[in-house]
């Protein structure tokens, strides 16, 4: 069944506007980017002030997309004994720490070092990535490390 959004006049799937509103999710979201790009000071603001909320959002995306719970992530992360996967430098809060996945799949490899995270991405759009691929895995202490979220 469509539903007609009120701000651009399209009909659209009832799925494409989120629950209990009247204006479509692309409308939405366009409007949203236009709020924070006119309002940087408040979004940062709200962010400060909020900090116990930006982690439980955090953790319920981790949970939604890789099916990581804090318990689960902090158990991987001491297999990994606080360190970058391929570089070995340890976490901290000049070295920043990623969650490396792929992105088409709900598949959670391990934690890198936000530079190692880049220089794979890069190696991955730009050069030979099977290589990369190759290199980073041999650096992985363990092949238990690797989490796969299980199909539901």
């Amino acid at each position: 069944m469509a539903k007609v959004c009120k701000r651009c006049d399209q009909p659209k799937q009832e799925a494409e506007f989120p629950q209990g509103r009247n204006v479509c999710k692309d409308c939405r979201r366009e409007r949203m980017k236009r709020w924070r790009a006119q309002n940087p000071e408040l979004r940062k603001g709200w962010n400060a002030r909020n900090k116990h909320r930006t982690k439980v959002y955090l953790h319920r995306r981790l949970l939604k997309k890789f099916g990581l719970t804090p318990e689960s992530e902090k158990h991987l992360l001491d297999k990994q004994d606080n360190r970058c996967a391929v570089c070995e430098r340890k976490f901290s809060q000049k070295v920043q720490l990623n969650r490396h996945h792929f992105h088409k799949l709900s598949h959670f490899d391990g934690f890198l070092c936000r530079e190692c995270n880049h220089l794979e991405g890069k190696a991955l759009a730009t050069g030979d990535p099977v290589k990369t691929l190759r290199n980073m895995l041999e650096r992985v202490k363990g092949a238990e490390l690797f989490y796969h979220k299980e199909a539901a």
